[in-house]
């Protein structure tokens, strides 16, 4: 067994010799390297237990300038509200005048009954929208399609993949500059379920059933601005139990780095 243990051991070496030889020729005959400037730099994060890892800022009213900022030590990204559509690019929503409250919240940022609201943690920011019923989003919807949610954004932050010019879906989560995160955007309603089984030991085992899913989401830009636009399913919607929330997290660090940094100070 030893002589096969060898044999592998021999070949992973030179696995791991050609590829690294083949990086170097592909360098010094000229190989295209990505001067796109769009990639973010190697993982680099800290976060620091006990305090906020990033600043926020609000503005005193929703139709101002970069009304809400998430800030990391490599950069800045805001979000302003736009409009809600449909798919179809008919419009139904566009923002209205809101004073910021203290949580900070922002009511019926488009219209009666639609309100958004920041959440922070020590390393998530949750940017939330509500909507209380049906009725706020239109009178009469069609069945099938997607509800979309724009923001424009400004940032100086690199967002990985995304040149700023063509149209970038989300798929997974994504760094937005060396330290930061945008997660995957969600939709969930008011429908909450707890059921329970008799485990081991007459101990119960309970789950709590919530109607929570992912959205599909995109970045584009339109002249010199930018914007990220949520699609929330119609047939979702439709069926959902009110209200209905929706949100777009910014995180710093990731779990990993948080439940285990050997760097955290």
């Amino acid at each position: 067994m030893n002589w096969i243990k060898d044999k592998w051991q021999r070949f992973k070496k030179w696995i791991v010799g050609a590829l690294v030889t083949t990086g170097i020729v592909a360098v010094a005959f000229g190989a295209p390297a990505d001067t796109t400037g769009h990639v973010t730099a190697p993982e680099n994060n800290t976060f620091t237990i006990g305090i906020k890892n990033y600043e926020s800022t609000f503005a005193p009213n929703i139709t101002d300038d970069r009304p809400l900022q998430y800030k990391d030590k490599a950069g800045f990204i805001s979000f302003k509200p736009v409009e809600i559509r449909l798919d179809t690019g008919q419009r139904l929503k566009l923002p209205q005048s809101s004073e910021k409250k203290s949580t900070p919240r922002y009511d019926s940022v488009f219209g009666e009954g639609i309100n958004l609201q920041v959440n922070e943690g020590q390393r998530t920011w949750q940017k939330v929208i509500s909507v209380d019923s049906l009725g706020n989003l239109a009178t009469v919807l069609p069945d099938t399609g997607y509800v979309e949610v724009v923001f424009e954004i400004e940032t100086d932050l690199v967002i990985d993949g995304w040149n700023k010019k063509d149209d970038f879906y989300v798929t997974g989560k994504i760094r937005l500059g060396d330290f930061s995160y945008l997660e995957v955007p969600q939709a969930w309603d008011s429908f909450s379920e707890t059921t329970c089984d008799d485990g081991i030991d007459e101990l119960q085992i309970c789950e709590t059933l919530t109607n929570r899913i992912d959205l599909v989401s995109y970045f584009s830009s339109q002249g010199q601005k930018l914007f990220f636009t949520k699609q929330i399913p119609l047939s979702w919607i439709k069926s959902a139990q009110f209200p209905i929330f929706t949100d777009a997290d910014v995180t710093y660090g990731t779990r990993l780095e948080f439940s285990g940094n050997n760097n955290v100070d």
